[in-house]
């Protein structure tokens, strides 16, 4: 049984390791003109919050009410009428040994290499030797062989990304708990190795399952959140306007159709969700954007609705295998019955919608949010009975939240499974992000 319960804590081989294996702005004073849209109609419990028919939408991101969320672990029956198949643990090749899945702490400062390493096209080669590496004066060799004088081969007037948070600083998500450079993720001092794990009392750099926590209903002020995935078109334009790293990991799997080529992206993906990128990303991007990734209440609040509507899944009570872009249990856990293989297009699934209108809230790609992932309340802001307002847990922390499964997760054996955690500098190829703004 211990496959199941490994499962049950959504957390399992092949739905952590296996997935990285293949591993503008509303301005709050203004009174913007706002676009209708139709949500989802569902019946409601008494003394329950009116869904009302429309929201207020506006440069993609839709008004959420305030509501209240039970914020933890969702713990819901499997499916009614699934049965577990005999082989339920899928098993994918090669072990995610490639020395750049792992953003080693955080994104590239200004002045940093941002190009994919070991002299891959447009790349730095190490020490300055390679296909592509190094010129005089170090500037970057491009294509043809020549100084570029700037990364990515822009030319010297490419716009340089400085960082909103300092990465320094251990309070702003700083690079602690990571070897830099080295690739892989390492305990924090004084807790080496897998000492930082199920290690009784709960510290700040340990990751203690959190599958036990009594669920808590806090309240959610309105915020704004995106009504898509953050997709690789957008991506891209935070790439070209910045010069900021492109998604690219140092693995053979990933030269099929996952890396980028400098801000080029796979072709014939533009509005697919952008994957491959660490929560360090997620987090620059919707700070380029003026926004933020949004708290775990919040996103469950986007997604599920008011929890006094008792919603299980995005689109109501009862589970819908067609209203998302889902995996399998079974080996391989890819599933191309939905019509995809992988990611889809943003929005793909209709029937998939939330109570807000909210497009693949559910599958598609995991999204993070900005809670660490803690297994007791003291880590968490507004966690006191009496106080029960806008609750997240800052962090830092070696996880932080993710939410919704992907395209390679299976909901049915346990739908809570979705309520997930991914080390803060892994790059994935199931994993997006949306942003919220207050």
């Amino acid at each position: 049984m211990m496959w199941l319960w490994l499962w049950g804590l959504g957390c399992t081989s092949n739905g952590s390791t296996d997935e990285a294996v293949e591993s503008d702005a509303i301005e709050a004073n203004d009174t913007p003109e706002t676009v209708p849209v139709t949500v989802a109609t569902i019946d409601t419990p008494p003394d329950s919050p009116v869904v009302s028919d429309s929201e207020a939408v506006l440069d993609g991101m839709v008004k959420i009410p305030e509501g209240l969320v039970d914020l933890g672990p969702r713990h819901i029956e499997a499916v009614k009428g699934y049965t577990l198949p005999m082989n339920p643990m899928g098993v994918t090749p090669d072990q995610g040994q490639g020395a750049n899945q792992r953003s080693a702490g955080g994104p590239p400062l200004p002045g940093q290499p941002m190009n994919p390493p070991n002299g891959k096209p447009n790349g730095n080669g190490p020490n300055g030797k390679g296909p592509n590496g190094n010129g005089p004066n170090n500037q970057p060799i491009g294509p043809n062989g020549k100084p570029t004088g700037t990364q990515n081969g822009q030319g010297s007037n490419f716009p340089q990304h400085k960082p909103k948070f300092d990465l320094n600083q251990p309070q702003n998500g700083g690079v602690g708990h990571v070897r830099p450079g080295s690739g892989v993720p390492s305990a924090p001092p004084n807790m080496p190795g897998s000492k930082s794990k199920f290690v009784g009392e709960e510290q700040p750099w340990t990751a203690n399952p959190s599958n036990q926590m009594k669920p808590k209903r806090v309240t959610v002020s309105s915020f704004w959140m995106d009504t898509t995935e953050v997709t690789r078109t957008a991506y891209q334009g935070f790439l070209e306007a910045t010069g900021y790293r492109p998604p690219f990991i140092a693995e053979d799997w990933a030269q099929d159709g996952w890396n980028w080529n400098g801000t080029a992206y796979p072709e014939g993906t533009g509005d697919h969700p952008v994957v491959m990128v660490s929560w360090y990303d997620a987090q620059e991007f919707c700070a380029w954007k003026e926004k933020r990734l949004p708290t775990e209440a919040e996103w469950q609040l986007a997604a599920l609705g008011d929890a006094r509507l008792e919603n299980n899944f995005p689109w109501g009570k009862e589970y819908n295998h067609d209203a998302l872009n889902h995996g399998q249990i079974e080996s391989p856990n890819f599933d191309d019955s939905d019509g995809y293989l992988h990611t889809s297009p943003v929005g793909a699934f209709p029937a998939g919608q939330s109570t807000y209108g909210l497009e693949d809230t559910f599958g598609n790609a995991w999204e993070f949010t900005a809670d660490a992932r803690r297994a007791t309340w003291k880590f968490y802001d507004n966690a006191d009975d009496d106080d029960l307002n806008n609750t997240m847990a800052p962090g830092p922390s070696l996880y932080v939240g993710v939410r919704g499964g992907a395209y390679f997760f299976d909901l049915r054996p346990n739908p809570g499974g979705e309520r997930n955690e991914f080390l803060t500098e892994v790059r994935r190829k199931t994993a997006g992000f949306r942003c919220a703004k207050s």
